[in-house]
């Protein structure tokens, strides 16, 4: 629902502009929506607990290198991180669960969604 939101909320603001720049006589092909950078919200997944592979035990993130929306549902959500294993949303983002903590390795490079669970 958030991203459906941000989704409507962009071609609000891509029309607003595009208005805009008719009334200026500019071309509107050429008109393309400001991000805002203090509008973003985190939503997850949440720092590893034991993230550390050293002599440190504390909680970390790190870098998200692969996301796959399921084709029919985009509620259903999952990201792989570069050293935190697999992650799956099923409402969109707004909660994460972690589903590969049992795996021998957490290193994660792509993902991919098998037709046949669609």
């Amino acid at each position: 629902m958030i991203r459906v939101r941000a989704v409507e909320k962009m071609e609000a603001q891509r029309t607003e502009l595009r208005a805009k720049a008719a009334k200026l006589g500019n071309a509107t092909d050429s008109v393309i929506p400001k991000i805002a950078s203090n509008v973003w919200t985190e939503l997850g997944p949440k720092p590893a607990p034991n993230g550390q592979t050293s002599t440190v035990n504390q909680p970390v993130s790190g870098r998200t290198v692969a996301i796959v929306i399921h084709p029919t549902n985009p509620n259903i959500v999952y990201a792989g991180g570069a050293q935190a294993g697999v992650y799956r949303s099923l409402n969109g983002g707004q909660t994460w669960t972690p589903i590969f903590d049992g795996a021998q390795s957490l290193v994660v490079g792509a993902l991919a969604l098998a037709p046949s669970e669609s």
